[in-house]
């Protein structure tokens, strides 16, 4: 990001790995975008992909022709109406940015099964239909900006954990431990920020790329009496919501936990009979916070949410972390010459 914002300084950073610039009033756009994908190889080692178009939306999609064309060198270019139905015609619907499978899904109930079909469609019929996110959609595919940079960081109106398992859950109980530890993570990060939340939705879904499988997806929101950061009290309203939505004779891949109306934790409204969180309680979070941040994740943890975890993700094949761990810094061997023998040093 640092190396991307010496080449403009409208830049918004929208992840760990993904950046939407402001290249308004620079003569030759696809140039500079060569010149910054070569320069970002260069310094950090990390090969990217550059889109550029009249809108995010659009933009995200030359990004994916970028990626999927090797002719292209890396950087895909959509000035006009012409590239951009060429691009969005090799593309499926899912792949268009914001449109997830159940929307796909009820998009091909009217008609819509292709990005080119939902780019002609009416902005005002989708509004009604759907929402005003879709139809925003719609009109950034028709080049019409709606969809502003973001410069600013703003305060976090969500925060989602959710994580796929390493094998797939059947039970409860580890159903259990998975959203526990989840919950857990959401919890502290919401923490950092300083906010609370009194609205949770817990989610559970099965495998939908095995159709062999029994399908099953549901969510479960769950409405606290008063906003809250105490880890304790989101687990039992996220376990609450688990036991309404869990089926056994499904095989689930995926659970996680999203807060929602996020709050300044200070500024949580008590009543006469419900009060905020205890002082005593928000300083055991603290050193909670406190101690995995020193020592590493999960070091003072709550006990439901296990100890082996067999259902934990995977990750065989995690890059080396050279400047964050001693044991893993990197060894440079060279061949010498020593008293007329060749060694290594």
């Amino acid at each position: 990001m640092r190396v991307l914002s010496d080449f403009t300084p409208d830049l918004e950073v929208y992840s760990i790995d993904e950046a939407f610039l402001g290249l308004a009033g620079f003569a030759d756009p696809d140039a500079l975008a060569r010149q910054a994908r070569t320069t970002v190889l260069q310094k950090t080692g990390i090969p990217v992909c550059v889109g550029i178009s009249t809108t995010k939306t659009l933009a995200k999609v030359a990004n994916r022709t970028a990626k999927k064309d090797p002719a292209s060198g890396g950087v895909c270019y959509l000035p006009n109406d012409k590239e951009q139905t060429a691009a969005l015609a090799k593309m499926d619907l899912g792949d268009v940015w914001g449109v997830g499978h159940r929307i796909v899904q009820r998009l091909a109930e009217i008609g819509i099964t292709t990005p080119l079909q939902l780019r002609n469609a009416d902005p005002t019929m989708i509004r009604q239909r759907f929402n005003v996110v879709l139809q925003r959609t719609v009109l950034e595919l028709q080049g019409t900006p709606c969809l502003d940079l973001e410069q600013d960081s703003r305060e976090s109106k969500t925060i989602c954990c959710s994580r796929s398992f390493g094998r797939t859950v059947e039970g409860f109980s580890e159903l259990a431990e998975a959203l526990t530890a989840y919950t857990s993570y959401a919890a502290q990060k919401m923490r950092r920020q300083g906010l609370a939340t009194a609205s949770v939705v817990v989610m559970v879904t099965t495998n939908r790329h095995k159709s062999e499988d029994a399908q099953y997806y549901a969510t479960r929101p769950v409405r606290l009496t008063i906003g809250t950061s105490d880890t304790g009290r989101l687990i039992r309203a996220a376990l609450w919501g688990l036991k309404g939505i869990y089926r056994p004779g499904f095989r689930y891949k995926k659970t996680g936990v999203l807060f929602l109306d996020l709050a300044p934790a200070d500024q949580v409204q008590g009543s006469l009979f419900i009060r905020p969180d205890q002082p005593h309680r928000v300083r055991l979070m603290e050193l909670v916070d406190q101690l995995n941040a020193r020592y590493g994740r999960d070091r003072v943890r709550f006990a439901c949410s296990g100890t082996d975890r067999p259902w934990k993700l995977k990750a065989e094949f995690l890059s080396q972390r050279y400047t964050t761990r001693w044991g893993e810094l990197l060894n440079v061997w060279q061949a010498c010459e020593i008293g007329g023998e060749r060694s290594i040093c």
